[in-house]
């Protein structure tokens, strides 16, 4: 029977029964009318039977409810097993009648901590977590003959055994089917049970074959017992065994009421769980794992105590040296606080010197896309990426750690670095040649050895030293080459370094772009015309770098109180710790040596190239992401994960956690993208529909039994039964109980009748009944759950699309270090205010650049010149009292100085002589300049100059926008005094 992508089976005997075997093969080949000799193969096999006392090892699927875990009191428990275990075994005696299905050999019980004792004979023995206790076959059945499931002389084989009660077993292996009547009609007559009965458990095992991505045949093996329908309000403790049915019914019945009778059981696999409280809240009804996690997405972010505020304490005047301590303390504190909120955890940190300081480190997940790209560069040794702040003096180490992580996983593949050697060597022999379409030349490697051997030859003959003098005379040098010789020729790649570089950049640069980008567009497989070693680079970049497949899991989450359980946790990727890893592995093998690796920046362009010419479908760069940590993960380990646009790159699930990394396809900069978690039909959670005190509901989905018709829709059919305590079947026909209102035990043959009941009064004439043996697919449709599924939006900032991802952005135009080029370009721009309130014009520019943007690079100390002049509508009746000029801070673009910068000091320049300049830091985040009169004031006019030099300027280095600059100009006219704030932009290149 088919529902959806599952098809259930009641159960499915093995192949070939336990035992030895003999496979007899031959063939016989007939040419004509000649006929061979047969040639024949025997083989000679076994088919092992399941151990009795412990599952094997991978035959444990999983199970539900999660271990330690609360769940809805309707829920019933179930476990999957892999393959068709559960009829591997034979738990009775005498076989199946004819057309009954065969009783499992395992079954699946749930008890409360009172149903489970520990015997006094083993008070030395020690419970585990779920009340077992391990211990020989041979102590077990000696101690409790007649009352335990092993055979004769077991032996001395360890087991873990469970305990239960008379009242217990009872429960679970009393007789709860009605006998069929007789051929009169009358009902037959009931005998006292002697022996456990085993038959209701043929209604709770099924087979789920799953065809699809997450094809898999497993059985499941279901609890029968709810919690008890009365009052409850707080949880219970459950324990969950999975139990050895085998030779239960030779265990003689208890006919008499015996309260400290015990009965032993072979426990096979065993948890621990929570039933919740009765009557389940509203929103809390119901059995859909997800509800809870759909209101439980968070950034990926250690979460931070609100900060109390205090009462107010009486005010204490304080010190202006206590004052400023507070200042410090509070502002260090916020920038610390600011930072944790962004990523960032506190590690230890040991510099070049040895001594240990304190550091910070984010990995590349970040909570938030970065507003800004961080001030990096490529590193020739990666310490250069530590960023100093200047305030704390703490480092954040988080690009030169990537760094060297690069550089380590580079060293660690074989495969990745002998290819980039190849391709360095080849880089470089490209560059020695001199022209774009020359082809490689390389040195002749033997012959060279040849000819330094023959003058090794020569040298060590008769007569190779007579050249040498041996002593020196009249100052000339001692050695001296001999006469007649020549020097070795140069091989074909000897070129001064300089010629090299520039080399590089001329003709290896778009060589290499045009081979990367032909490999972009070539079919899989093929590589043609590649550069030697081009392929294996790129590739290994881009599976196992882009993908995060060899990142570790220390490096992405060095915060684990970031992974609160329960949570699904979503993040991005830090593009620029990325580059650092990259730089760092395309660091190995360099031997050029300096401060710069020219050849490396030609290997970045062409990665650059390859990024950019690749296809969108074929091309998977992690973007973004999110960590799920729950108990499902660990309970439904098949969880299918789909998304509405692009692709899954990579997943990784470890226990209870599952970590996903996907590419959201081209640029939805203003878009979502849905990632959908699915239950796959194969696991599914089951129970009743609703549990109340006195009362249990059951819903019954009968669509899967309407007999199909071809071209016809089928329509959903569903009815719904409430039984209630001490009140009749609202079944008329099926009468018997269907549930042990004490207990909570329910009754699967009940359950199986009234499933078909229920069929039969909606269906009628469409109802397709199964056969006797089939049985149990009532209960395994009706108390299943639907698949449930988790829909998570994604919101999709600009640039992430994998086509728009380069390596090093800000180094496309130039391969000289540094965020930017290295001679500004663009003319400074003079700006005067379009509404005509201001009387000045403004101009800046670095010193060293004079009417030149700023070169927008962090590196050595700058001056700046504020040229500060009056306009032509600038009259010497306009008399200006005070200028003051704000100047932005921080690690924004649009920010003009670098945090870490010193107060750069300030002075008057060229004619301005009639102002007083004084500047100072308001705040982190702005530097003021405050320019105030040597008198009452100073007239304006054509000839005002109020310029200025700031000294000592460490400029941000993050290009792209300019920075913004205010000033307040205060001034005295015929129509009063006024106060003029204007606002222009610097362009940073």
């Amino acid at each position: 029977m088919a529902t959806e992508k599952a098809t259930l089976v009641a159960y499915e005997k093995p192949a070939l029964s336990p035992g030895d075997y003999v496979a007899h093969a031959s063939q016989t080949l007939a040419v004509g009318t000649e006929t061979t000799q047969p040639w024949e193969t025997i083989q000679h096999f076994s088919v092992d039977q399941t151990p009795p006392y412990a599952l094997p090892p991978g035959v444990l699927h999983s199970f539900y409810p999660p271990r330690l875990q609360t769940v809805p009191a309707e829920t019933l428990p179930h476990v999957i097993l892999n393959g068709a275990v559960t009829w591997e075994r034979q738990s009775a005696q005498s076989p199946p009648a004819a057309g009954e299905a065969p009783l499992p050999w395992l079954g699946l019980l749930v008890f409360t901590e009172e149903e489970l004792v520990a015997p006094p004979e083993f008070a030395s023995y020690k419970q585990d977590a779920s009340a077992a206790v391990q211990l020989p076959l041979s102590t077990v059945a000696g101690a409790f003959p007649g009352r335990h499931p092993l055979p004769e002389n077991p032996g001395a084989e360890l087991a873990q055994f469970i305990f239960l009660k008379q009242s217990t077993f009872k429960a679970y292996f009393m007789r709860q089917e009605t006998p069929a009547p007789g051929p009169d009609g009358k009902p037959a007559e009931t005998k006292p049970q002697d022996h456990p009965d085993l038959t209701r458990y043929k209604y709770l095992v099924h087979v789920n074959k799953t065809e699809g991505p997450s094809s898999a045949k497993v059985s499941v093996i279901l609890a029968h017992k709810v919690r008890p329908p009365v009052d409850g309000a707080a949880a219970i403790k459950v324990y969950a065994h999975l139990v050895s049915l085998e030779r239960v019914d030779q265990i003689n019945y208890p006919a008499d009421e015996k309260p400290d009778d015990v009965f032993p059981l072979v426990s096979l696999h065993s948890w621990v769980f929570e039933w919740g409280a009765i009557p389940t809240k509203p929103e809390e009804s119901g059995k859909d794992m997800f509800s809870a996690l759909k209101e439980r997405v968070r950034p990926l972010v250690l979460d931070l105590e609100t900060p109390v505020i205090a009462a107010a304490a009486p005010e204490v005047e304080l010190t202006a040296q206590e004052k400023q301590t507070a200042t410090e303390k509070d502002a260090a504190s916020k920038w610390m606080r600011s930072r944790m909120e962004d990523g960032h955890t506190i590690v230890r940190h040991r510099p070049v010197t040895g001594n240990v300081s304190m550091a910070i480190y984010r990995g590349p997940l970040v909570p938030q896309p970065l507003s800004t790209r961080p001030a990096i560069h490529p590193s020739m040794y990666g310490t250069d990426l530590q960023i100093l702040d200047a305030h704390t003096q703490i480092l954040d180490v988080s690009y030169s750690i990537a760094w060297d992580l690069g550089r380590s996983l580079a060293a660690k593949s074989p495969r990745f670095s002998v290819a980039l050697a190849e391709l360095r060597r080849n880089i470089v022999l490209k560059a020695t040649s001199r022209a774009e379409n020359a082809p490689i030349v390389a040195p002749d490697v033997e012959q060279v050895t040849v000819d330094v051997v023959k003058q090794l030859e020569t040298l060590f003959g008769p007569g190779g030293f007579d050249g040498l003098k041996s002593a020196p005379a009249e100052g000339k040098p001692r050695w001296q080459p001999a006469t007649g010789t020549n020097p070795p020729p140069l091989t074909p790649a000897t070129m001064t370094a300089a010629k090299l570089i520039r080399n590089l950049k001329d003709v290896g640069k778009t060589w290499l772009e045009s081979a990367a980008e032909a490999l972009a567009k070539a079919a899989p497989g093929t590589q043609d015309g590649t550069v030697g070693g081009l392929q294996d680079v790129i590739s290994w970049i881009e599976k196992h770098i882009f993908t995060m497949i060899f990142i570790p899991a220390l490096t992405m989450f060095p915060e684990p109180a970031a992974l609160k359980p329960e949570f699904i946790s979503t993040f991005y990727i830090d593009d620029a710790w990325i580059d650092a890893v990259v730089d760092g592995a395309l660091s190995v093998g360099n031997a050029m040596g300096g401060t710069h690796d020219a050849v490396r920046d030609v290997i970045r362009h062409a990665i650059n190239k390859y990024i950019s010419a690749r296809p969108e479908a074929n091309l998977q760069i992690a973007r973004q992401g999110f960590i799920l940590r729950s108990a499902f993960v660990e309970a439904f380990p098949d969880l299918s994960l789909t998304i509405s646009q692009g692709t899954i790159v990579h997943q990784v699930r470890r226990e209870d956690m599952m970590l996903c990394f996907f590419d959201p396809g081209p640029d939805l900069a203003g878009k979502t993208v849905d990632v959908t978690i699915s239950q796959p039909p194969h696991q599914q959670r089951f129970g009743v529909t609703k549990v109340a005190p006195g009362q249990l509901t059951l819903t019954f989905d009968v669509s899967a039994f309407r007999q199909t018709q071809p071209g016809v829709e089928p329509q959903p059919a569903i009815g719904e039964k409430t039984w209630e305590k001490d009140k009749p079947s609202t079944i008329p026909t099926v009468a018997e109980p269907i549930i042990d209102w004490t207990t909570g035990i329910l009754f699967p043959s009940t359950l199986s009748k009234a499933s078909k009941a229920v069929a039969q009064e909606i269906l009628q004439g469409e109802f397709q009944e199964l056969s006797s043996d089939s049985e149990s697919l009532y209960l395994a449709v009706h108390l299943q759950d639907r698949p449930s599924s988790l829909i998570i939006p994604f919101s999709v900032p600009p640039g992430r699309s994998s086509t728009t991802r380069r390596l090093f952005p800000d180094q496309d135009g130039d391969e000289t270090p540094g965020p930017a080029t290295l001679d500004p370009r663009g003319t400074a721009v003079t700006h005067t205010d379009p509404e005509g309130r201001s009387y000045l014009s403004k101009t800046v520019y670095a010193l060293s650049f004079p009417g030149k943007n700023i070169p927008a690079r962090s590196g050595p100390l700058i001056d700046l010149i504020f040229k500060v002049k009056g306009t032509e509508r600038a009259t010497d009746r306009v008399l200006f009292t005070s200028l003051s000029f704000e100047i932005p801070i921080g690690e924004c673009a649009e920010d003009l100085l670098a945090p870490e910068t010193p107060t750069p000091s300030a002075k008057m320049v060229g004619l301005g002589h009639a102002w007083i300049c004084t500047s100072y830091k308001a705040s982190d985040a702005k530097l003021n300049v405050e320019l105030r009169p040597r008198g009452a004031g100073v007239a304006g006019g054509p000839g005002l100059d109020a310029s200025f030099q700031l000294i000592g300027c460490r400029i941000n280095g993050v290009p792209g926008r300019n920075a913004v600059i205010r000033s307040m100009e205060k001034f005295r006219d015929e129509a009063g005094e006024h106060e003029v704030t204007d606002a222009w932009a610097v362009a940073k290149e």
